[in-house]
């Protein structure tokens, strides 16, 4: 049974939670983008032939939380004043102390496989909703800068009145215009 929780502690736990400090980190777009292209790709690895990673994690680890959540309510309902020794009490209680741990190091570990699926979930959405609001802005940019090229070509023709032919110069001479 300890080497079980050693795997779960050791490779179980360490994935989703590096990966969801990567994916919650501010980071550039195209970093961003590369980063969850990598976690889509680790998610929906193959395992146990069509099963994916991100399944078979998150069964896995619920498993061993139902698992470790039985075990630590059946140690706990077992009064130590029903033992008689100090070393009995001392033992029964070291039990559910493990017991205990183990119930949260489970809930970890099923929580933060919940967690990155659903983080990752909503940081493709994001991506998409990006790309849309970049779609739209793109026209409008090109648009703005098209005016302001016009803009440009415009005032350096010439002018069309004397008028405003003595306005631009008054104002390239540094002089108010009254």
């Amino acid at each position: 049974m300890g080497s079980l929780w050693r795997v779960l502690v050791e490779f179980a736990l360490p994935p989703p939670l590096l990966l969801l400090a990567l994916l919650l980190l501010p980071s550039p777009r195209p970093f961003r983008r590369r980063l969850l292209a990598t976690v889509d790709r680790t998610l929906s690895l193959p395992v146990l032939g069509t099963l994916k990673l991100a399944a078979v994690a998150q069964a896995v680890t619920g498993a061993a939380l139902v698992s470790s959540a039985r075990d630590a309510l059946r140690l706990s309902s077992v009064k130590h004043i029903d033992i008689a020794t100090p070393s009995a009490t001392a033992a029964l209680l070291a039990k559910r102390w493990r017991a205990e741990r183990n119930a949260w190091i489970a809930t970890l570990a099923f929580l933060s496989w919940l967690a990155l699926a659903r983080v990752t979930l909503l940081v493709r959405r994001l991506a998409s909703l990006e790309d849309a609001v970049a779609e739209r802005a793109r026209p409008a940019a090109t648009a703005f800068l098209a005016g302001a090229q016009r803009a440009r070509a415009g005032a350096s023709e010439a002018p069309a009145s004397p008028a405003s032919a003595a306005r631009m110069t008054r104002a390239g001479s540094g002089k108010k215009a009254s």
